[in-house]
């Protein structure tokens, strides 16, 4: 990966992962990915933050953790979180200001809410 990246996918079960994966780069983003949220930040630097980052929480451990840490690096609007009622507690996305995307959902949406989170302002 170079630093310059558009996108970061964290996402535990590698079917989804490729898939997702897959269309963000036919759609012309470069895009790390990863099943292992220590790998992805060790990524991370002060001097390297992708524009957007996914998160699919489906069998993700530590799924609360891995999406509080990320969002004191990343500008909320910035994180797509992909989840169910299921692996975050329904209050707790509330509050959350992430972009939320429910189960069940098509690839293409997730790929459009990454596309659209490149539009919001980075600071």
């Amino acid at each position: 990966m170079s630093h310059g990246a558009d996108i970061v996918l964290l996402a535990a079960q590698w079917p989804e992962r490729a898939l997702i994966r897959a269309q963000l780069i036919e759609r012309g983003f470069e895009v790390w990915a990863t099943d292992d949220w220590d790998s992805l930040q060790r990524r991370l630097s002060p001097r390297w933050m992708p524009r957007v980052a996914i998160v699919d929480l489906k069998d993700l451990p530590d799924a609360e953790r891995v999406t509080r840490e990320l969002s004191t690096l990343l500008r909320r609007t910035r994180l797509i979180v992909v989840t169910t009622s299921a692996t975050m507690h329904p209050v707790e996305i509330e509050r959350s200001a992430f972009r939320v995307l429910n189960r069940p959902i098509e690839v293409g949406q997730i790929v459009d809410a990454a596309a659209a989170a490149m539009t919001t302002p980075r600071a």
